[in-house]
């Protein structure tokens, strides 16, 4: 991680832990919509002590806490006091879903309260929310260079991710393409040698496969 001015590590991934209301949140992002990728947040409000907002948030540039915290610096509650929010950078978004519904042997075996995906709240956060056992975007941009999207609509929705592994995702693509059409050739040889009832074994595959391979050499 590179360094912040402000000291600690600068990050695009955040997990926050705030007692404002869902009122000061929304203001907040909408202040620092511009500089937000994607987020979502979740109210902790049924076997809590004190209840609180659970926020992941993707930001378009490097911060470090310190200054993502100062977005929510101004907050006051009800009583004019300081509204506390506590933020860590974030490693492994899936977990801490996982950890935000309570979705974790831990919280069960506490008898925490379990919440699900409807109860986040999210913008562009369709990763965290919708497929709990997702593959990332990055698969999800491959299938779409695989299926022909054009680069300038990939571009449009998925930014700097496209844009900066433009190169990665069109290499993986040509060589799923060509593991496909040497798959292809391979079952169609080997369907041309064996009698039509005879099943077709691994075997078989394996030796043509191999043989293609020589022939390539």
């Amino acid at each position: 991680m590179k360094k912040g001015k402000s000291g600690g590590e600068r990050s695009r991934y955040f997990s926050l832990t705030t007692y404002a209301t869902e009122k000061q949140i929304k203001k907040v992002f909408k202040v620092h919509l511009s500089s937000l990728r994607a987020f979502c947040y979740i109210h902790h409000d049924q076997d809590e002590a004190e209840p609180h907002f659970h926020i992941l948030i993707r930001t378009h540039s490097a911060w470090t806490c310190r200054q993502i915290c100062n977005w929510f610096a101004d907050l006051k509650d009800e009583n004019k006091q300081k509204v506390n929010t506590f933020c860590e950078v974030a490693s492994d978004m899936m977990a801490l879903q996982r950890y935000i519904l309570h979705d974790t042997d831990e919280a069960r075996e506490e008898g925490k309260h379990q919440y699900t995906a409807a109860d986040i709240k999210s913008y562009e956060f369709h990763d965290l929310v919708e497929k709990k056992n997702a593959y990332d975007s990055s698969y999800e941009i491959l299938e779409k260079v695989l299926l022909g999207v054009h680069p300038r609509e990939l571009c449009r929705y998925y930014g700097r991710d496209y844009l900066y592994h433009f190169s990665q995702y069109h290499e993986m693509a040509q060589l799923i393409e060509e593991t496909d059409a040497r798959i292809h050739h391979t079952i169609s040889t080997a369907r041309r040698i064996k009698p039509a009832l005879e099943p077709i074994t691994d075997d078989d595959l394996m030796e043509e496969l191999e043989k293609y391979e020589q022939e390539r050499i």
